[in-house]
């Protein structure tokens, strides 16, 4: 805020409280500045390429003056609404994607413990109604053993607790949602919190004594 000056746009890019974010906002519209809170999604693959997607909280006519400076990052920019609204739709879509992947990692080891094989049961869910990102980018990981991440145990942990707590906020209950963070927390607590989100099927092939692996997949 320090650098701040009448008539500047302040695009905020973390994942954040939409509470927060309004503060922030309020803060800067009594200096004379814009503020926009534009999350992204695309994990650091899309970093790299700028092909991020750019879900973008705050005035239209403030974006449209600051899009090419997002376009340099990425291949879509959405805007969704006044500001908050961008970390609204981001802490969704990770809450929503957090839970798929932590049923799917539950289904694949049910699926190894029960004798199918893991290659041909992902192929009939990625062709099926069982289909989701986890499903075409993580279970690759998971079988060729690669859990280095894209994005981390701990910063998953971060961003559904901030979900969560936009819940208790706004009186909704969520219990998927808080199913997936405590399985997030016991990968955690069993020293992956540095590892990527693929992990947390560890801890349960521990517990079903059950490994999910396999040839290199598509």
């Amino acid at each position: 805020m320090a650098g701040w000056k009448a008539g500047k746009i302040y695009i905020d890019m973390s994942t954040n409280s939409p509470s927060v974010i309004r503060k922030i906002a309020r803060d800067a519209g009594n200096m004379g500045v814009e503020v926009l809170d534009a999350p992204v999604s695309g994990g650091t693959a899309g970093a790299e390429s700028g092909r991020l997607s750019i879900i973008v909280g705050g005035k239209a006519e403030t974006l449209a003056r600051v899009r090419e400076v997002l376009e340099a990052m990425g291949i879509l920019i959405v805007h969704v609404g006044e500001v908050g609204c961008g970390n609204i739709a981001k802490l969704i879509n990770n809450m929503i994607a957090l839970s798929c992947s932590q049923v799917t990692v539950e289904g694949m080891v049910l699926g190894a413990k029960a004798g199918i094989d893991v290659q041909k049961l992902r192929e009939v869910i990625r062709n099926s109604t069982g289909n989701s990102f986890f499903a075409e980018h993580g279970l690759p990981q998971v079988f060729a053993g690669d859990f280095e991440p894209g994005f981390r145990i701990e910063l998953a942990i971060k961003d559904l607790g901030l979900a969560l707590g936009m819940a208790k906020e706004y009186n909704v209950p969520t219990r998927l949602g808080a199913a997936a963070e405590q399985d997030l927390i016991i990968a955690r607590a069993s020293g992956l919190g540095e590892k990527g989100v693929q992990s947390v099927i560890i801890p349960l092939e521990k517990l079903a004594n059950v490994t999910v692996r396999a040839p290199k997949s598509n």
